[in-house]
């Protein structure tokens, strides 16, 4: 009688239910997974190594540089990174979004700033905003590339946050 009891029962402890041979109510098992998915993915957000996220996060920043000489390459380079490489990486969809709007951001006020230089009186002021703001544009995007390589998360100064 005792081989039966430590065999269903290896513990040596009764049940809770008191009965012999029951086993005690526990969580509820999920249903075996027959669709073959894909296990979830690491804890770090992504597929692709730290060091592979924090290349791709450098370059969403400084590849945006490439708008000083191609239009619009200051946005479409980050989108481009963010669409295509955030879906391995957090920190890389991070990154990539920070950059996209802090181009985009970059971007409205040169306009507003050529808009605002056809008005005569303050025309003069306004002409000066562009190159300050393609310094600005350069600093930052380098300082954004070399924090973003260390694994560090960049925040832009004033920016509007136009994609969260």
């Amino acid at each position: 009688m005792s081989d039966d009891m430590d065999r269903d029962n290896p513990t040596g402890a009764d049940n809770a239910q008191g009965g012999e041979g029951a086993t005690p109510p526990g969580p509820p098992t999920p249903p075996p997974n027959d669709a073959g998915s894909a296990p979830p993915p690491p804890a770090g957000g992504g597929t692709l190594s730290q060091d592979d996220a924090n290349m791709w996060a450098m370059l969403a920043h400084l590849l945006a540089l490439c708008g000083l000489v191609i239009p619009f390459g200051n946005i479409i380079a980050p989108l481009l990174i963010w669409q295509i490489k955030g879906k391995e990486s957090s920190f890389v969809e991070d990154q990539g979004k920070e950059a996209f709007n802090f181009n985009l951001t970059l971007l409205l006020t040169t306009i507003v700033c050529m808009i605002l230089m056809l008005i005569p009186v303050v025309g003069c002021v306004f002409m000066i905003v562009p190159f300050v703001l393609a310094v600005v544009f350069i600093v930052f995007a380098i300082l954004a590339g070399l924090k973003a390589k260390d694994g560090v998360a960049y925040r832009y100064p004033a920016t509007i946050r136009f994609v969260k």
